[in-house]
């Protein structure tokens, strides 16, 4: 299916700074697309140390000024009242803020690995290249030549790139600098081709955006057509991530209809019959308090749909609510029951039961496998039930 792909030149994707500004850990979903062509080595995803470093900066500014914003608001107040995990006062808060741009660039690298980017050296190109570049006003400096040093940097990288690929490789620059790479059209300007044709490479191609580099590879490439939905890799989340997802399926599962007997006739509610409750027939399953610490969990490759698909099991808190006897009530374990209503008719009652249970989940992500879709409830089991049964 990928004989084509040996005839034709790779593709070099090259990526400046503003293409990926404020996706701080490239988290969006055309990443999914490109890490999939190039996980099937169609493409070649790039990104120059010198964006690295720029990133890191432009994170920490950003994280400052969103924090600094916040000094005059009342914390404690906002968190109670969106109900949001906020450090109740800036102390906090500034502390929160130090960690996480500390450790903004191991995540960043690790982001990086995960999605199967190359990171491009800083260019060994010596100061006296540089200065004259300056003081001869060439793109990317100014026209004043006092502005454009980083820029510059990254502009070596990508004919370091021309030079070390050769013909052999088309090179795409992503970037929407249409002052110092490009004109208003988002190509590049002249003097900097005639720099890529002197290193013998093929002629640089530049997209403006990540999205319109993807639809250049597919348009005009033709890349996608040489994958099928069951060859897509999935990209494995982080622990952060996954328990961000379980989080949200647990969520969702909240409020569904169960059974808690052992046989319910035209009933496709999720059977919980494997639940010690004085409930019968059928109950809501009113919370879950997921027990992040005994997640296990494995992916099971793509749905129809493209989605990656992960099998969960874990332990959490169960609260379930619905009619029980009268009768039964009084001979339960009253710890792990509540009345909501003692008097519904002559012979139920209305109440909730407390349990800590074991489910097993078949969770849906979305196509990146970085986000929650979907979810379903596969199995269901009394903690205390298998305890007592074993014993």
């Amino acid at each position: 299916m990928l004989v084509s792909m040996l005839q034709r030149k790779r593709v070099a994707v090259v990526i400046d700074s503003n293409a990926v500004w404020d996706d701080w850990l490239l988290e969006r979903d055309v990443w999914t697309r490109l890490a999939i062509l190039s996980g099937h080595g169609l493409i070649e995803v790039c990104l120059p140390e010198v964006v690295v470093q720029e990133l890191a900066r432009g994170y920490k500014r950003a994280l400052n000024n969103l924090v600094a914003g916040l000094e005059k608001l009342k914390l404690t107040k906002l968190a109670s009242l969106l109900e949001l995990n906020v450090p109740p006062n800036i102390a906090d808060l500034n502390d929160s803020t130090t960690e996480k741009i500390a450790t903004y660039v191991p995540r960043l690298r690790a982001r990086l690995a995960e999605l199967g980017v190359t990171t491009l050296p800083v260019p060994a190109v010596d100061q006296q290249t540089m200065l004259t570049r300056a003081l001869e006003a060439r793109k990317p400096f100014d026209a004043e030549g006092k502005n454009g040093y980083r820029d510059s940097l990254i502009w070596y990288t990508v004919l370091s790139m021309c030079k070390d690929r050769g013909p052999s490789t088309k090179i795409m620059f992503v970037t929407d600098n249409t002052k110092d790479f490009c004109d208003t059209k988002g190509e590049l300007h002249e003097s900097l081709l005639e720099e890529v044709v002197a290193t013998g490479s093929s002629p640089i191609v530049t997209a403006r955006n990540l999205r319109l580099a993807v639809q250049y590879l597919k348009d005009v490439e033709h890349l996608d057509t040489e994958l099928e939905l069951d060859e897509f890799p999935v990209v494995t989340p982080s622990r952060e991530q996954i328990e961000a997802i379980i989080t949200a399926a647990c969520e969702q599962i909240a409020g569904q209809r169960v059974t808690t007997a052992e046989q319910v006739e035209y009933s496709d509610a999720s059977d919980f019959s494997g639940f010690h409750t004085i409930i019968e027939d059928e109950a809501d399953l009113q919370d879950i308090q997921p027990d992040l610490d005994t997640i296990e969990w494995e992916l099971a490759g793509r749905d129809l749909d493209g989605r990656p698909m992960l099998e969960v099991s874990l332990d959490a808190g169960v609260t379930l609510d619905g009619m029980a006897f009268k009768a039964d009530y009084y001979g339960a374990d009253v710890d792990s029951v509540s009345v909501l209503d003692g008097d519904w008719n002559d012979h139920y009652m209305w109440v909730a039961t407390y349990h800590r249970g074991r489910l097993s989940l078949l969770v849906y992500l979305t196509v990146d496998g970085m986000h929650f879709d979907a979810v379903e409830l596969v199995n269901a089991e009394d903690i205390v039930r298998e305890a007592i049964s074993e014993d």
